[in-house]
């Protein structure tokens, strides 16, 4: 299933570069890429090098980084300051802030197979040759940085969870008494709308991770996850967690497809749990689309705990039609996940426009009221 690309989609550039960076550009190296385990890992000639699998998502890491420091140095930089007006330097800031959490939930898509190919060539190493050698050293740099990148979510997500939760027990402002409050002028109205408008950017700062301490740039992180308890708000890490164990899993247990199953399939049922209890996305939308997805994936694992029990038994000859029956149930599953990766699209879509809409409303409200305080201003 793993190598039949059912596997959740990564945010890669459009370049295929597996041609241009292969062992097969190696005389030496393209008679060895190939894992000979009498599993599916040769069943599917499967490449023991890393960059033979995942060329194309490190490369899309490597230029987000450089874009990241490119549009930081612009935005912070002296000399980059002197030549850039201040509206050029706003845009780079904003630039910068996107850049980064752009960066980290292109860094948290590719975890399943940057982690998977390598560990799997860690597993099978080749280091008597130049190619070899370097993708074996890439792996240990890959499987450090998911760690790193691990601890830092967690101590990120720990620091806002408190900073939001301290938040939440500051008092709230005393009701204002209005009953004997003057017919409101424009400019009254005009005012009031600015201290509300400052009030609810105050609110969404806590929130969005624009104020109190909490740095835009990892808005990504937490704005799309509850924060009841600090569980909720550990989605991410929790995830990397399952992502981790999944690909160990599948990674070094080759030679036991029975119980690599059944691990898979507890993994998953623990996530799923998750899920359910904890509930952590804010949206209803996404809560039903991860519930639907876990249940696709748990579908397709009870189907691979059978054909592995299957496959293995020594009436396997008069169990043909059972097998098939699963590999069907397989399938049907598959088509389920691409039906509601299609739905997904289209929800977000429509998301995407009404937000479009209500930032249009925005922008002509404030032309409005500017508007109206350049005719009480010069009557």
């Amino acid at each position: 299933v793993y190598f039949k690309d059912s596997k959740p989609t990564s945010f890669v550039i459009p370049v295929d570069l597996e041609e241009t960076i292969s062992s097969n550009n190696y005389p030496e190296d393209a008679t060895l890429n190939q894992i000979h385990d009498n599993g599916n890992l040769e069943y599917f000639e499967v490449s023991q090098y890393v960059y033979d699998n995942i060329i194309d998502g490190v490369a899309t890491l490597l230029l987000n980084f450089v874009s990241a420091l490119l549009l930081y140095g612009a935005a912070n930089f002296e000399c980059s300051q002197r030549i850039c007006g201040e509206r050029m330097k706003r845009f780079f800031n904003k630039a910068d802030i996107k850049i980064w959490n752009f960066g980290i939930m292109t860094a948290f898509s590719n975890t399943l197979e940057i982690l998977f190919y390598s560990l799997l060539n860690l597993y099978y190493p080749t280091i008597y040759t130049s190619f070899g050698y370097a993708n074996f050293i890439s792996s240990i740099i890959f499987v450090t940085s998911f760690l790193i990148y691990f601890v830092w979510s967690v101590i990120i997500l720990k620091n806002i969870y408190y900073i939001k939760k301290q938040a939440n027990r500051k008092p709230p402002s005393p009701p204002i008494d209005d009953s004997n409050q003057e017919q409101a002028s424009p400019i009254k109205l005009i005012k009031a709308h600015g201290i509300d408008q400052n009030e609810n950017n105050e609110k969404q700062g806590v929130e969005s991770g624009d104020d109190d301490g909490i740095s835009p740039k990892v808005k990504c992180l937490h704005e799309e996850y509850e924060s009841k308890n600090l569980a909720q708000q550990m989605y991410i890490p929790v995830t990397c967690v399952r992502v981790f164990l999944f690909s160990v899993n599948l990674a070094l247990f080759p030679g036991y497809p029975q119980w690599q199953s059944i691990a898979a399939l507890v993994i998953h049922c623990l996530y799923f749990a998750y899920l359910v209890i904890l509930r952590p996305n804010k949206s209803k939308c996404d809560f039903i689309c991860g519930v639907c997805f876990e249940l696709c994936v748990i579908g397709v694992t009870i189907c691979v705990v059978g054909l592995a029990i299957v496959t293995k038994s020594a009436d396997f000859s008069d169990r043909i039609e059972l097998s098939n029956n699963l590999g069907w149930a397989i399938v049907f599953f598959n088509l389920m996940l691409i039906g509601g990766s299609l739905v997904t699209i289209a929800v977000s879509v429509f998301q995407a426009a009404l937000k479009l809409c209500q930032l249009c409303n925005i922008l002509i409200e404030k032309i409005r009221l500017k508007r109206l305080q350049r005719i009480i201003d010069d009557p």
